[in-house]
């Protein structure tokens, strides 16, 4: 495990539908990510850049120079990436050629999947639009008027849908098979197995699970607060009241424990180096 306050892991497949970071790193401005014995990542010490390096520190190389570089996506040979938070959607090859603007809207929450790419704009009126475009940043579909944060996990699309309460709502790639999975304004939205994992900002702001058929939910821990990210059987967050230390705990919940004792840690992202 590499944690620094930000911490990903390589492309996971999710049943035939491989995605380019996780839905937890995504949504904690995609800083980092690892493929093919490299780590991608946000480079804080260098105005946000993007860099690799190889896991031992070697090799240290800057990718991208002049803009910022966020939401960090491998897909094919090609590192994708956002100028900004919410930013214009670039990519550039692995090895730093080739980079080039695809989108020219500012947008959120970039995934990228073997064929298509999905955000959400963050641009004046067209705020929180969610759309689905090729793997070259055209043919864009709209696929949902209004949504607040979305994960992407073995076919289906989950989010908190503005146009109902921010209510979590699911739907497969093609925007088809809408599914309402529950009545709470669901934020951090992240999946593992057959559970999706959210806070539940209408009430006590705690952080909760329900099965992806919408069934089944149960509190996980009234303690979790923020910097959620799900990675292998654990959640990662900060507690209340505890300066933005991090603590980690199983997905029932158990084997709650304190890994990183500093204070007001921000941009949680996790990587496990041990898959190269």
């Amino acid at each position: 495990m590499l944690a620094n306050c930000s911490s990903s892991k390589e492309n996971i497949n999710l049943q035939n539908h491989l995605i380019g970071n996780t839905n937890g790193n995504i949504q904690r401005g995609g800083l980092v990510l690892i493929n093919n014995g490299w780590i991608y990542y946000t480079n804080r010490d260098d105005n946000d850049h993007l860099y690799k390096k190889r896991p031992d520190g070697s090799e240290n190389e800057q990718l991208v120079r002049g803009h910022y570089s966020y939401h960090l996506n491998y897909m094919d040979g090609w590192i994708y990436y956002t100028a900004g938070i919410p930013g214009e959607v670039w990519r550039i090859r692995e090895d730093g050629t080739k980079n080039g603007r695809i989108i020219n809207k500012n947008v959120d929450n970039l995934i990228v999947t073997e064929q298509n790419i999905f955000y959400i704009l963050a641009y004046d009126n067209d705020w929180g639009k969610f759309f689905r475009t090729d793997i070259d940043g055209k043919g864009r579909v709209l696929l949902a008027n209004s949504i607040i944060r979305f994960a992407i996990d073995n076919g289906w699309i989950y989010y908190s849908n503005a146009e109902d309460n921010d209510s979590l709502y699911k739907m497969d790639l093609t925007g088809e098979n809408i599914t309402k999975l529950n009545n709470e304004y669901s934020s951090n939205i992240n999946v593992e197995l057959d559970y999706v994992y959210y806070t539940d900002f209408n009430g006590d702001n705690s952080l909760y699970k329900i099965k992806t058929d919408g069934t089944d939910k149960t509190l996980v821990s009234p303690e979790a607060f923020g910097l959620e990210n799900l990675h292998n059987g654990y959640i990662y967050y900060s507690k209340r009241m505890h300066d933005g230390r991090i603590y980690r705990m199983k997905t029932d919940g158990s084997e709650n424990e304190l890994i990183i004792d500093s204070e007001n840690c921000v941009s949680l992202n996790v990587v496990v180096l041990n898959t190269l």
